[in-house]
């Protein structure tokens, strides 16, 4: 099968770019040694065609043990410096090789053959370049490999940080190649404008903010759902895609430390039909998947009945944070004197099993078939008014528009 990739534009404000420039980056990153086109042409042109100052390298072009995979990474990195600046961070699959006997030789002349070429290698390092007018100090974190252990990776310290890193005390824009998303409020906390990260492999860009959410699916499904004969892995087409057990066990600890503040859904209720529209070109499958009507029952028999996270942790992710997050807290997300009553009555004792023969969703298929449920919704109620019961609509027409507000959290 032809490897496939898409570009995405990412277009970011910022008052620091002087006189209104505007300033392109390519931003690579987890390639691990994958090849487009004799050569890597057709990402070289993809790359070249968006005519950016510079490619900024998160990290993981390559894969720990096999060698061969460095020839790949080599010969698109070399090419690229040929035309404009390229600033490269590790990721873990290029430290490991780096720290492994066996192959830490071939692993420095890869490094050596690129800085030949002129690709810059940042090991904990920044370096400054002036694009329209406008400083740009790139830094490359090199974080030690314990903070890749999976799901008992160490805590990351502002302190810790700038052991590494020092301070960022230059005037300008500081973009932060940083390979492990993880650690992203620290790296806010230390002065970084844009952060750009790798290793989740859905990609994940911070900008100011460091509000972080997940879906059920992230939480209970493994990526072997899709190796599902006859077509069947296309139901679960989401992005970013969805990952191992030992993923899932990163997200939950994430809840249970509070670095993730809401539990979404895509809530993407696509037939058989519209997902075999991609069969012959993966690309074309719709992607997303139902799951709005199941969310806090997954979350409370999996997350809170496991022990994994709080009754209280599942209400914050639920309705507090949300809620603050609009800017309409303590109107809505709390109950409390002078809120809104909307209030969701859980029964514990409720037993049932997902099903696409009983769910409300207009689809013939549900990612969670066969899910055990050890609670349900019994009465939902909306500003005091009695809307749902027992699974079924008794008032409709209750919604009413509110206006977002000043965000809390």
């Amino acid at each position: 099968m032809k490897k496939t990739f898409r570009t995405r534009t990412y277009e970011i404000h910022t008052d620091k770019l002087k006189n209104g420039h505007k300033v392109r980056f390519a931003f690579l990153t987890d390639l691990h040694g994958l090849i487009y086109g004799n050569n890597h042409q057709e990402l070289y042109d993809a790359v070249l065609k968006h005519d950016p100052a510079a490619v900024l390298v998160a990290g993981d072009m390559i894969v720990n043990r096999k060698t061969e995979t460095l020839q790949a990474a080599a010969v698109l990195l070399s090419r690229l410096s040929e035309k404009i600046p390229v600033f490269y961070t590790l990721g873990n699959h290029e430290y490991k090789m780096l720290l492994n006997p066996e192959v830490r030789q071939e692993y420095l002349n890869y490094e050596r053959l690129l800085t030949s070429a002129g690709v810059c290698f940042l090991h904990n390092e920044r370096i400054s370049s002036n694009f329209c007018g406008t400083d740009f100090i790139f830094h490359g974190l090199e974080l030690p490999i314990e903070y890749y252990h999976k799901p008992n990776s160490p805590k990351l310290s502002l302190t810790e940080l700038e052991e590494l890193l020092g301070t960022p005390f230059m005037s300008g824009i500081h973009i932060l190649l940083a390979h492990n998303p993880k650690y992203g409020n620290t790296y806010l906390s230390w002065g970084a404008d844009l952060v750009l990260s790798g290793h989740y492999h859905g990609g994940i860009l911070r900008f100011g903010e460091n509000h972080g959410l997940t879906c059920p699916q992230y939480l209970l499904l493994e990526d072997s759902v899709y190796s599902k004969p006859d077509f069947g892995g296309a139901v679960y087409v989401c992005a970013p895609p969805i990952r191992k057990k030992e993923d899932q066990d990163c997200l939950w600890k994430a809840l249970a430390d509070e670095e993730i503040q809401t539990v979404a859904t895509d809530q993407c209720s696509f037939t058989l039909a519209q997902k075999a529209l991609g069969k012959d070109d993966f690309t074309k499958i719709p992607g997303g998947l139902p799951g709005v009507q199941t969310r806090g029952t997954l979350l409370y028999t999996y997350g809170v009945k496991t022990g994994k996270i709080t009754q209280e942790q599942m209400c914050k992710v639920l309705c507090e944070n949300p809620a603050k997050l609009y800017g309409v807290y303590p109107n809505k997300g709390a109950i409390t004197a002078g809120s809104d009553a909307d209030i969701v009555v859980l029964d514990p004792a409720k037993e049932s099993v997902i099903s696409a023969a009983t769910h409300a969703y207009n689809t013939d298929n549900n990612p969670f078939e066969g899910f055990k449920l050890e609670c349900g919704i019994d009465k939902v109620f909306l500003r005091g008014n009695l809307a749902v019961e027992e699974g079924k609509l008794v008032k409709e027409k209750l919604g009413k528009y509110i206006a977002r507000g000043k965000k809390q959290l």
